[in-house]
């Protein structure tokens, strides 16, 4: 147990250290690679998050060998035969381990683990009771405007499943994809002209062929490993922007201002209310005042974007997870 803990607490704060110096790499070389390669790097970092037992390579010393405590009785002579030397038998004194060292280990623990189930635990609630109010508050769409949009969006990215529903939601939502068994897009119930919902619908859709929910599913599982380290929160928030702006660069590659412009206009009108209902098993679709204005920005950037910056950033990071181990 005292492994495990002092183990993990090493692991969250080199993780802490490596969130940091990503993030301030996002920050001043961000704009010049794809948004897709912010999130293959935050992936990396999350893949750290949630296995914290890494290898640990230190370097070998040759010490030599110290004899304390030594207890020899000089009184009796030292018998010899035949060149041989008898020696007296050395009994080392062993030192009792302090009670504090084995308490200390089952506190952090215990401290540890309650907050771990309390987390996971309301998240999981928020979560169903969240897929109470769809179940509630929502009705499948039949209208075959959409249902034709839908599929020729589902044929453009090469999807074939038939086990994907979309409904209308009558309370305040932003479009979003939910459910692992069967999969859901949520739009919000207000008119919406085909060209942006050609969009939305393929945004969504992309989640879905990169299974974004199963992603969203690890991240959670990392922020209830690393409740107490505030910069998992970060990095989850960052990791989530990055996620929609990887879809939203993704379904606009090739696209002309105008079409890019009407995209921008579409989320402007679909999200008018900031208190949107959501779940951390879905989508974002929106993250915030803050986010949106960067969301935005990104959607009308058509600059040419580097690779080779975002290759060595992506490989220098999982070299820093692979090495975090021997940090400390």
């Amino acid at each position: 147990m005292e492994h495990i803990i002092y183990t993990l607490l090493e692991a969250s704060i080199t993780m802490a250290i490596i969130i940091v110096l990503v993030l301030l790499f996002h920050h001043f070389f961000g704009k010049k690679y794809a948004a897709k390669w912010r999130y293959y790097i935050w992936f990396v970092v999350l893949l750290g998050l949630l296995l914290p037992f890494r290898p640990e390579f230190e370097t070998a010393l040759i010490k030599a060998p110290i004899v304390t405590n030594v207890a020899t009785n000089t009184n009796e002579p030292q018998a010899t035969s035949g060149g041989a030397t008898n020696i007296s038998e050395v009994n080392a004194v062993e030192t009792p381990a302090a009670t504090w060292s084995w308490s200390l280990p089952l506190i952090l623990f215990s401290i540890w683990l309650t907050g771990f189930i309390i987390f996971l635990a309301y998240n999981i609630w928020k979560h169903y009771r969240f897929l109470n109010m769809v179940k509630r508050w929502t009705k499948p769409v039949t209208d075959r405007r959409i249902l034709s949009l839908f599929e020729q969006e589902k044929h453009a990215l090469g999807i074939k499943s038939k086990h994907i529903d979309i409904h209308m939601c009558r309370f305040e939502i932003s479009p979003m994809l939910i459910g692992f068994r069967k999969p859901t897009i949520l739009l919000p119930e207000k008119p919406i002209d085909d060209e942006e919902l050609s969009l939305i619908l393929r945004h969504e859709l992309v989640h879905y062929r990169r299974k974004d929910l199963w992603v969203n599913t690890a991240l959670l599982l990392a922020t209830a490993i690393h409740w107490f380290n505030p910069f998992v929160y970060v990095m989850g928030r960052a990791f989530q922007n990055d996620c929609e702006e990887s879809c939203d660069e993704q379904l606009l590659m090739g696209a002309n201002l105008e079409k890019r412009r009407t995209y921008g206009e579409a989320i402007i009108g679909l999200i008018k209310n900031k208190d949107v209902k959501r779940t951390a098993l879905s989508t974002n679709f929106y993250g915030g005042k803050r986010t949106l204005k960067n969301r935005l920005t990104s959607i009308m950037d058509t600059s040419k974007k580097k690779v080779g910056v975002a290759v060595l950033c992506c490989g220098a990071t999982a070299v820093a997870v692979i090495l975090s181990g021997s940090i400390l």
